[in-house]
């Protein structure tokens, strides 16, 4: 099955920072603040901050989401994503009225980024550090697993399947 809810939660990460991108175009019009400058009116800063602070966001946001997606659960990820996307919404509506508001969406947002990533890199960790054993099945062909209870496959599929990987068979 297709990972759907991460898709979903990136499709709606990438448009929220594109509406942040216009944002910013549109205040540099009503607050008078050419390129490249990125200083003026406070009013300015804000939607700039919030803007720069996604992208600092995203670079650590859509690859975490994508691997704890992969190699935890596609479901719980694209929950997670789900809420960063919303924590993200939160925090900017707070910064554009009140710089002192934005603590909870920025920690919020900050927690699910952790989550992914912490969650990612354990799973990716115990993954590796579990031996793998070849199986070959009926019903596939070549089965490369790393559960448990593959470990009771013959020697014969031990000794088959690195054939047929190898293109030997």
């Amino acid at each position: 099955m297709p990972p759907i809810l991460p898709a979903l939660a990136t499709g709606l990460a990438l448009p929220l920072y594109v509406v942040l991108s216009v944002n910013v175009s549109r205040a540099r019009g009503r607050y008078k603040v050419d390129a490249p400058g990125t200083s003026g009116d406070p009013a300015f800063e804000r939607v700039f901050r919030v803007h720069q602070n996604t992208l600092e966001q995203l670079v650590v946001f859509l690859p975490s989401l994508w691997l704890f997606s992969t190699f935890v659960s596609p479901v719980w990820g694209g929950g997670i994503g789900f809420l960063w996307v919303l924590a993200r919404v939160f925090y900017a509506w707070s910064y554009y009225r009140d710089p002192a508001s934005r603590g909870p969406g920025f920690a919020v947002s900050g927690i699910c980024c952790l989550v992914l990533l912490i969650g990612s890199i354990l799973n990716v960790t115990e993954l590796t550090l579990r031996p793998i054993t070849w199986q070959v099945t009926p019903n596939s062909f070549l089965n490369l697993s790393t559960s448990p209870e593959s470990s009771t496959s013959t020697t014969l599929n031990s000794v088959i399947a690195p054939l047929a990987v190898c293109g030997m068979l």
